[in-house]
């Protein structure tokens, strides 16, 4: 029998090798990463949404969260374990050398350039952004010109660091599937509540929006719908479509410029996004529309573009010089072409060498576990 597996047609017998696990890639979700990096990308460069940044970050939290879920709770099925050096490995070689790159260029650029901004907090802007914490220095309303956008991928990368532990946790104490989605549920749900008071336990907006604790929601949100059972969350493709529309909707809601409320609503309305977000990554592989080529693209380079994007809006002799979308949209296509430039002849070849020595590493481990049996999981 073939069972249509999360965008993939596989054999409904035993289970695949880690290695083919990793391999398996849904194009829409790649069209679902488009989506919001072209709602970033166009809030950084002046669209009349006023939302649509916050909305499109929230979109690659819940997406992140997904899975990078998907893909631990495989091995957790295949080994009875993660390998969390591996883990770690592949976290770095997926996000460090662009991440690294981009500062090493930028900085040399703005000193070759004598960019003004070198004198003021820049160093600790590469300081943060390195060692993933810039999201800390926002929430303390430190002003990172430059790489002040690089928070939301320091939450990610801190994320990364605790999930795996937590989710071989949650593996060791539930006693069945069920209750492992419940934990889970139980601290996204907790997670988001937070979400929704902290305005009120915090004065300054920037705690609330920037802290990792009101950010993880969306995250833990994605590892909610990685866990369920295949087929549990059957979301029609209407529904699906219905989500992505709520999510342009949002974006596209009127500021409303009254005491301090349009930040207030920010933090709101990226609540709601997570929650929608759901809906429409369950529904990916029956949406075609996000398939499309030009979706597909801006997806597959949106790490880089994001990276990249606003340090072209930021330095010098380019920055400052967005106060038009005229004059943002060459800046926006010449940071796309760098990412993608970036991705195809920098990021790839290195996580492709690093791939065919990890299948080595799995093939071997395979070998090994045949050897001495399967084993069982509760969960």
């Amino acid at each position: 029998m073939l069972n249509r597996i999360h965008g993939r047609v596989e054999s409904g017998t035993g289970s695949q090798p880690l290695g083919e696990i990793l391999k398996q890639h849904i194009v829409a979700l790649d069209g679902i990463r488009g989506l919001a990096i072209l709602a970033v990308v166009g809030y950084h460069a002046g669209l009349p949404l006023r939302y649509s940044g916050v909305v499109g970050v929230t979109l690659f939290f819940v997406l992140s969260g997904y899975l990078i879920t998907r893909i631990l709770d495989r091995e957790l099925k295949e080994y009875g374990q993660i390998g969390l050096g591996k883990f770690y490995m592949r976290r770095f070689l997926r996000l460090g050398p662009a991440i690294i790159a981009a500062v090493a260029l930028t900085s040399l650029f703005m000193v070759g350039t004598r960019d003004p901004q070198l004198g003021g907090n820049y160093w600790l802007q590469v300081v943060s952004t390195l060692t993933y914490t810039s999201d800390f220095f926002m929430a303390s309303a430190a002003d990172l010109q430059v790489l002040g956008h690089t928070w939301s991928l320091s939450i990610e990368e801190q994320f990364y660091l605790v999930w795996p532990v937590a989710l071989m946790g949650v593996t060791a104490l539930a006693r069945s599937r069920k209750q492992a989605v419940l934990i889970v549920s139980g601290a996204a749900g907790i997670a988001l509540v937070w979400r929704l008071v902290a305005p009120l336990v915090f004065s300054d907006w920037e705690r609330t929006y920037y802290g990792p604790d009101t950010v993880f929601y969306a995250l833990l949100a994605g590892c909610v719908l990685a866990l369920l059972p295949d087929g549990v969350l059957n979301v029609p493709s209407w529904a699906g479509y219905a989500a992505v529309l709520s999510l342009a909707v949002l974006s596209a809601v009127p500021s409303i410029s009254f005491n301090g409320i349009d930040r207030t609503i920010t933090l709101y309305i990226g609540a709601l996004a997570g929650l929608i977000s759901v809906v429409a990554i369950a529904a990916a592989p029956k949406l075609d529309l996000l398939a499309i080529k030009p979706l597909v693209f801006f997806g597959t380079i949106s790490y880089g573009w994001y990276i990249w994007h606003q340090i072209f809006f930021k330095v010098q002799p380019f920055g400052h010089r967005t106060d038009t979308l005229l004059e943002a949209i060459p800046l926006a296509g010449a940071s796309a072409i760098l990412a993608w430039a970036s991705f195809r002849y920098f990021e790839r070849p290195i996580q492709d060498k690093y791939r065919r020595l990890f299948q080595a590493g799995t093939t071997s481990l395979v070998s090994k576990s045949r050897k001495s049996g399967p084993r069982h999981q509760r969960v």
